[in-house]
């Protein structure tokens, strides 16, 4: 007679499948269905920038050692001027690809970039972030809401 997983108490089951060759820092998310998967825990950092129109620096700090995967950013209006750059620095080091660009012709609301660094992208906990903008557009007041997505390596 075969008993599903899912009809097993709590105080019954024993660590989900796959345990033995899980890497450090994974964890195991349920799929809903008795069931699941391991993923590398990740952590995502998020920082508001005010006025892209001005070369400016906005800072996080890390709580956590990783690599940096993504860096997304959006726009909240259209914008006048020349494109905008927006890049990712760790302890002041670029991070190599960590750059998204707004091109100004056909800018508008809700316009959004997305970068994937390949180097230079590792942080430990308590590593200063800082988020640059090369205030290449003239339209103030151009707001950018930027995620940054950790991939935890301890």
């Amino acid at each position: 007679m075969a008993i599903e997983h899912r009809t097993i108490g709590d105080g019954e089951r024993h660590e989900p499948k796959g345990i033995a060759s899980a890497t450090a820092n994974q964890v195991y998310i349920a799929d809903g269905s008795g069931s699941g998967s391991w993923s590398h825990q990740k952590v995502v950092l998020n920082v508001h920038h005010d006025d892209l129109s001005s070369a400016t620096t906005h800072y996080i700090v890390s709580p956590v050692a990783g690599n940096i995967t993504r860096v997304d950013a959006v726009i909240d209006q259209l914008f006048t001027g020349s494109d905008t750059v927006v890049h990712v620095e760790i302890d002041g080091v670029a991070v190599t690809d960590g750059s998204v660009t707004f091109v100004q012709a056909g800018s508008a609301a809700g316009d959004a970039q997305s970068a994937t660094p390949t180097s230079n992208n590792t942080l430990a906990a308590g590593s200063v972030i800082s988020v640059v903008s090369d205030g290449g557009m003239t339209t103030s007041s151009c707001h950018a809401e930027i995620s940054i997505l950790v991939e935890v390596t301890s």
